[in-house]
Parts: C-alpha cells; sequence; structure tokens
C-alpha cells in the first residue's frame, strides 16, 4: 500500500504552528483482525524504515493522546473515532517540522480471511486488488470501476474520491465517524457438502408437503383410506432422510450421499405404500412421484447462480400437474370420475 501525505495546512483548523507536537507524530493503521497478519509488517516513511508495534485498544490510545493537549476547536472530546480498536502503530520520530515527508508505503502479508474492505480515508483512494478465488463477492457502498472475474481468480479495481464519502479529509475532534464508505472484496465459498446438505434440508417442508398432496390426491380421487398413523409414519421416513444425508456425506461426499439416502427412503416409503394402495399402478405412480421430487431437489442444490429460476419453474409445474389431476375432484361430495 503506498500513500502520498501533503503537509498539513494547520491554519484551516485554526491551530497555531507552535503548538504542533511533531515529535509525538505517528501513524496508525487500523486493522480489524490481527490474526490476519502472518508476517511482521514493513512501514517506511520517505523510504526509512519505521519501528511498528501492534495494538488491541486504538481508541484508548488516541484518547489518551488528545487528552494530553488542548486544541482550539476540539469537540466531542468522550468520544472516540470508530475506527478499529486493533491495528500497527508506527512512531514517526519527527523534531521538527522540517523533518515531514509524506511519502509512506506499507507491505502487510495477510492470510486468507472471509472478506477484505477498506475505507477511504485518503483525498483518493485507489484500490486495485487480485487473487486467486473464483467466487468474489464486490460489495460495500462502492462497487469496482473495472473488474475481471474467471474460475482461476479475479482482479478489480476502486477509485474514490474525498467528494463520495461522509467525512473529511481533517479534522480535530474526536467524534469523526470513519464508517459507513467501506467497500472491497467478499469471498464467497462455492457450495460444498455442509452447504449443500443445509439448502437440501430447507426444502424438507416442501417435500413432506409434496407427498401428503400427492398422498390426499389418490386417496381421494382413488376412494382409499389412508389412516394418519400412516401419514405420521411416511413423515417420520421423511424427516429421518435428512440425519441420514448429513451422516453418509460425512464419510462418501454429498452426491453419492444423496443418491443413497433417497433410493433408501423412497424404497422404504415405497414397499410401506403396499398396505394401504390398492394396485401396483398406484404404488409405481407414488414412488416416481417421489424420485421426481428429490431429482428436482438435488437439481436446484447443485446450482449456484440459477436456484431461484429453477426452483420457481419446478414449483410452477408442480402445481400446474397438481390442478390438473384435481380438476375432477368434486370437493363437496364423491368423487367424479
Amino acid at each position: 500500500m503506498k500513500a502520498n501525505f501533503n503537509k498539513p495546512d494547520f491554519s484551516l483548523v485554526e491551530i497555531p504552528g507552535e503548538m504542533v507536537l511533531w515529535k509525538d507524530a505517528f501513524m496508525i493503521f487500523s486493522i480489524t483482525d490481527l490474526r490476519g497478519i502472518s508476517e511482521n509488517p514493513d512501514f517506511s516513511v520517505g523510504g526509512v524504515p519505521k519501528v511498528t508495534e501492534p495494538s488491541s485498544d486504538l481508541g484508548v490510545f488516541v484518547q489518551k493522546f488528545f487528552s494530553e493537549i488542548s486544541l482550539p476547536n476540539a469537540q466531542n472530546k468522550s468520544e472516540v473515532s470508530d475506527f478499529s480498536s486493533n491495528g500497527i502503530i508506527a512512531k514517526l520520530g519527527w523534531q521538527s517540522e522540517l523533518d515531514f515527508v509524506g511519502n509512506t508505503s506499507i507491505n502487510i502479508k495477510l492470510k486468507g480471511s472471509h472478506r477484505l474492505s477498506f475505507s477511504p480515508t485518503g483525498k483518493t483512494t485507489t484500490v486495485q486488488l487480485k487473487g486467486p478465488w473464483g467466487n468474489p463477492g464486490f460489495d460495500g457502498e462502492f462497487l469496482p470501476e473495472t473488474r475481471v472475474v474467471t474460475e482461476a481468480g479475479f482482479s478489480a479495481r476502486w477509485k474514490i474520491l474525498h467528494f463520495n464519502r461522509p467525512f473529511a479529509q481533517e479534522w480535530t475532534a474526536l467524534g469523526v465517524k470513519l464508517s459507513g464508505s467501506e467497500f472491497g472484496v467478499n469471498l464467497i465459498i462455492p457450495v460444498d457438502q455442509y452447504q449443500k446438505s443445509i439448502r437440501t434440508s430447507k426444502y424438507g417442508q416442501l417435500i413432506i408437503i409434496l407427498t401428503f398432496v400427492a398422498l390426499f390426491l389418490v386417496e381421494i380421487t382413488k376412494k382409499i383410506r389412508i389412516h394418519p398413523f400412516q401419514y405420521i409414519l411416511i413423515a417420520a421416513a421423511l424427516i429421518i432422510y435428512y440425519t441420514l444425508l448429513l451422516s453418509l456425506s460425512e464419510q462418501v461426499g454429498y452426491n453419492v450421499a444423496y443418491a443413497i439416502a433417497s433410493i433408501a427412503t423412497v424404497t422404504l416409503i415405497c414397499f410401506y405404500s403396499f398396505t394401504f394402495l390398492t394396485s401396483r399402478m398406484l404404488v409405481a405412480l407414488f414412488t416416481g412421484l417421489l424420485l421426481i421430487f428429490y431429482s428436482f431437489i438435488f437439481i436446484i442444490v447443485l446450482q449456484q447462480d440459477f436456484s431461484l429460476l429453477i426452483g420457481s419453474i419446478g414449483l410452477f409445474l408442480i402445481v400446474a400437474a397438481l390442478m390438473y389431476f384435481a380438476r375432477k375432484v368434486n370437493w363437496y361430495g364423491e368423487a367424479t370420475s
């Protein structure tokens, strides 16, 4: 990271030159999670390396510094700017105004994490990011001007002006809010076996409802009596299916586990349906519907970008099919043939 600080004009904030304590000047690099640092950071000002120290309480450090001085325009001294309390402090070691150097550079190596965000504190903030991650999510208050995303990685570039953010370039008060203008990249994890299992479980109620609706239509149209306890046993099999799926996916992977759990559950319900369905054709029809339901859910779970579209179209077709088969049902009397 590189930054060029212009020499501050203290007359703009009505601070006399003799009040400026150049020997107490320091640079703060705020970072929310110090655990992300994997190597000793390299700070330099004007090409001269600076000694750095970590801090887990920058707010108290700044509060203490301001409490030791008296500024003409200082306001809200009881408040602390809302930058992260974690960060790195570098003492600049200046003795007078003549020692001021504005060219700074920071070389810091970070471990992979969930997201990386920036606050545009520069008068012109330019950020260029690239990494070997094929599923980035660009979020925050500003989207990148340019971006390229491939399966092998991504690259993006932002340019933020000080006109675009809700705080000034320099101030003397402690209550200045630096939040509300962050931007960056969110490292989206592709659909893995645990996410697939979670997404499958969210469709659990849908499969149970569709199964019960199919049984209810068979009961009405074919004049078959199905006992409530039989409905409960089928619901229990459908619920246990998800525990079976999760436990198997930890051992053999999601796809194989889904196939085993689905076939086992459908087979169990198929053989049990012989006890209340009157013909093998109805059993075959009911079994086929269950296979269609589980295949439909599997297709939705595997999709990352089109799951909502495919799910909506599939549900529309299922409702249309149910309406078609229920068209001859006389709901206030016996079923018509």
